[in-house]
């Protein structure tokens, strides 16, 4: 565990170190028993947070987002191997080149076992792993009193106490259980899990930044050896290649029958402009739903997932040259929604390129939470 913010931590498994093996078991009761590899979850390099207990409720003993420390690298691992799973679906669609669409056919088959997992059956698994620590600690406890009262140096019966203490946080208790799978489950209305759940397409972005960041080194934020980490995550040199297995062939084909049938329908003047939402929640979704009767002409779409955006963005994307104008006037409308002194301040259009991928009459509206809730009023 690498510190890389305060309250963020670089994990990692040597590979070539097999007596540091980190996983673990479902239970025989279990409905995820067999279920995954060798019978077992084994995580991979991440960043972790710890548990997802709100920051108001750490100073309670048995609530502390590292009181259960390797449940919670289970737990997160879930997360990131789904988002991995999810990300190589995205990049065999919508991947700018050859090599990208290969990277998203590895990682879906890669990560094939967490991809039809849901966030409750994530919640479910931290359970089963939070009810094994606290076992585990009652009988680490019980040893530790065994060799408390056989010890008669009373410098090392201190330590062992102290050793002890340490425990406590951990100890069997179904109100701590209850709570650390609510924290995480799809019932919780504190958004936190549910959040980092649905946001599937910036993990390894996340480590290509860090990777490639040179200020952070040379200022002393991060070390040269955890870039080193973070770039073999991003580039992934471990995962081997698929020959043969006609994967990409498949989605190279429904990309170019995606193509031909948008240039049919736009060379017989029937292709409608669409308007996606990428959005941060779902009431900023509703919020521009609600308007999109003042975009008659274009057909105003939900995306499939939930972004993460900063405050104050309002950004309408645009692909295809020809479309610049249109994305000029869909910016003019959303800004004209707002009240006098309401506008943001740096609402703008950008150009963006997939690559070879076709997508005329094609535009992604970003807005943050924060704006959105300005046009409710």
């Amino acid at each position: 565990m690498v510190p890389v913010t305060p309250n963020t931590f670089f994990f990692y498994r040597p590979k070539d170190q097999d007596d540091v093996l980190f996983s673990f078991e479902p239970g025989e009761k279990s409905r995820f028993r067999g279920r995954f590899p060798g019978d077992r979850i084994t995580p991979d390099a991440m960043l972790t947070t710890g548990a997802s207990v709100p920051r108001s409720l750490w100073k309670i003993p048995g609530l502390s987002p590292f009181d259960y420390t390797r449940s919670a690298l289970i737990h997160d691992w879930l997360f990131e191997a789904k988002h991995r799973y999810e990300i190589g679906k995205w990049l065999q669609q919508a991947g700018v080149n050859e090599a990208a669409k290969a990277k998203g056919v590895r990682l879906e088959r890669d990560y094939a076992v967490y991809g039809s997992l849901t966030q409750d059956d994530a919640a479910d698994i931290y359970a089963e792993c939070i009810r094994s620590v606290m076992d585990l600690t009652t009988e680490m406890g019980n040893d530790l009193n065994m060799l408390i009262a056989k010890n008669e140096n009373p410098l090392a019966k201190a330590r062992l106490e102290e050793l002890r203490e340490s425990l406590k946080p951990a100890k069997k208790s179904s109100f701590w259980l209850w709570a650390h799978r609510w924290f995480t489950s799809e019932g919780c209305w504190i958004p936190t899990a549910k959040k980092t759940w649905q946001s599937q397409h910036d993990d390894l972005g996340l480590y290509e930044l860090l990777a490639r960041s040179d200020a952070a080194v040379e200022k002393g934020y991060m070390s040269k050896w955890l870039r080193k980490k973070f770039k073999a995550v991003y580039e992934d040199p471990m995962r081997g290649s698929l020959p043969g297995d006609g994967k990409l062939a498949g989605v190279d084909d429904a990309v170019k029958a995606g193509t031909a049938a948008l240039l049919q329908k736009q060379q017989s003047n029937t292709l409608r402009p669409r308007i996606y939402l990428e959005v941060e929640d779902q009431a900023s979704q509703e919020i521009m739903l609600a308007k999109a009767n003042r975009f008659p002409k274009l057909d105003v779409i939900k995306d499939k997932n939930f972004s993460r955006l900063g405050t104050g963005v309002l950004v309408v994307y645009y692909y295809a040259s020809e479309d610049g104008a249109m994305a000029e006037n869909i910016l003019k409308t959303i800004t004209e929604l707002f009240s006098e002194g309401q506008q943001p301040p740096e609402a703008k259009i950008v150009k963006r390129s997939d690559g070879g991928l076709y997508r005329p009459k094609h535009f992604d509206l970003h807005i943050s939470r924060d704006v959105a809730s300005r046009l409710t009023r």
